[in-house]
Order: C-alpha cells, then sequence, then structure tokens
C-alpha cells in the first residue's frame, strides 16, 4: 500500500549492503539479539522479546555482544540508567520483557552470541534476578574520544571603530567507554587569539546549550578582536593535561601547540 509504505528510489542501498547481508543471514535464524537503548534483548521468529540476566556477564561476554552489534568493544551499563539518565524520583517505572536467560558465558573470540556463547534458560536457574538486572551494554570503537569538532565565529562591524562584536560556536566531541561526558561538569571552554608571541584570552564566557549541543560565547567592542584574528577554541578537563582545539581564522595563523600546552596549565 503506497499511502502506508514509501521507498526513496534515490537512496544509496551500497550504503546498507552490510545490514542486508546481515539481515538475510538472520532470517534464518530462530533467536538473535536487538538492542534497546542498551539493553540486550534476545527476539524469536514469532516476535517474542526477552531479556538476560546480567548475573556472571564480565568482559568477555560484552565484547562478544558489541562486536555481533558492530562495535570493536564495550562495557557494562545499566538498563535503567540507559533509559532514563538521572531519573526522577516520580517517573514510573519501565516494563522491561521477562528474562529468559541468565549465567551468559563467551570465549573471549566469539561474535555471534546466540551460536558461539553458552547461557541458561531462566526457568531452570538457581538464582531469582531481580528489577534493574537486565543485561545492558554500552558500546563503542574507541574506549576515549576527546576532539573539538567544529568552530564558528560570527562577527559585526561596529561604526567608527577598528574592532567588531560578535559570538562564536564550538562544538565538543567527549566520550569515554561511548558514554558521554557532562559538558558541564567535566568540560571546560574558552576562546582564545592565537598570536606569534602566545595566545590572548577573550572574555567570552563560554556556555554549553543542551539544546543545540555546543558552546556559545559572545565578545564585545571593548574585548579588542578584529575581524580577521586568528581564533582558537580550546576545550579542556581541568585538573589534567587532556585538551583539544579548533583554529579559524586566516592561513598564515600562528598554530603552536607550546601555547596551548601553557594556557591549559
Amino acid at each position: 500500500n503506497p499511502e502506508i509504505v514509501g521507498f526513496d528510489m534515490y537512496m544509496n542501498l551500497y550504503h546498507f549492503n552490510d545490514w542486508i547481508k546481515d539481515a538475510m543471514e538472520r532470517v534464518k535464524e530462530d533467536l538473535w539479539l536487538e538492542l534497546y537503548e542498551g539493553t540486550v534483548m534476545v527476539q524469536n521468529q514469532k516476535g517474542n522479546l526477552t531479556t538476560i540476566c546480567n548475573d556472571n556477564i564480565g568482559k568477555n561476554e560484552v565484547n562478544a555482544i558489541c562486536r555481533e552489534m558492530g562495535y570493536k568493544m564495550g562495557s557494562l551499563g545499566s538498563s535503567i540508567d540507559n533509559h532514563y539518565g538521572s531519573r526522577r524520583k516520580n517517573e514510573p517505572k519501565i516494563e522491561f520483557p521477562p528474562f529468559g536467560y541468565t549465567n551468559l558465558n563467551c570465549a573471549s573470540d566469539a561474535s555471534r552470541v546466540m551460536s558461539d556463547c553458552k547461557m541458561d534458560n531462566y526457568e531452570d536457574a538457581d538464582v531469582p534476578c531481580f528489577y534493574g538486572q537486565q543485561l545492558a551494554v554500552n558500546c563503542y570503537d574507541e574506549v576515549w574520544e576527546f576532539k573539538m569538532m567544529s568552530i564558528v565565529p560570527v562577527t559585526r562591524t561596529v561604526r567608527g571603530s577598528d574592532y567588531v562584536r560578535g559570538r562564536v560556536e564550538c562544538t565538543v566531541h567527549a566520550q569515554k567507554h561511548g558514554l558521554d561526558l557532562d559538558p558541564r561538569s567535566h568540560v571546560k571552554v574558552g576562546l582564545v587569539i592565537r598570536g606569534q608571541d602566545g595566545l590572548r584570552e577573550v572574555d567570552a564566557d563560554m556556555k554549553y546549550r543542551y539544546f543545540g549541543h555546543y558552546y556559545v560565547g559572545k565578545f564585545k567592542r571593548t574585548d579588542e578582536v578584529k575581524g580577521d584574528d586568528c581564533f582558537a577554541c580550546i576545550a579542556y578537563m581541568p585538573g589534567t593535561e587532556f585538551y583539544t582545539v579548533a583554529t579559524s581564522g586566516p592561513e598564515d595563523c600562528p598554530d603552536n601547540d607550546e601555547h596551548y600546552v601553557q594556557w591549559v596549565a
């Protein structure tokens, strides 16, 4: 029925080639894994879902699940936190599918959980599992990622002045074990002007905007910023030596790593 199901004739199906091959192979399977907001679900041909108890789960089991999902590795997660984040007191409990399996055990090289690993049917278990013990994972390709993705300065001329006013937006990607770091408590961002002799900080009061997932700061004429200045956004973690930089400006702008290290310190 074309009124219900549509198809984009310009879609690049080659991009989904591996996913299509994998899906066609799974059609022959009786059981397979799905991830719903990090919670591991086992689905059968009839569409019935069950969960796996996280008793005795270790690194091998988590990595096997994440490899099956197309990632390199993973870490044990929380089914409740994955759904709610910081759960409010009056929020209702989420209804998980019933436990179907427990005591998952995988070898270090396992990549297909239902065929390569062993586990017990939950109905035969000697130890009960409780709400919140539904197995959940955080999958990722890199243990640690910290990178400034972009810097976008927007300037406005000020009549009768050589200086400009404006704003700058900077986007930072910061994850550990596949989880986003809190941009307000873990990451700080500063705006500087790069010079041959060092960096000059601009009092732009960089603040994080959850709605757009970026940091933004404003500068005034009195900050003595020029439209062709060599801008840089520096994201850093207070108390550590970790930092990342995004730059904007003419091609001949100076770019000295020692200046960034000194500024962060």
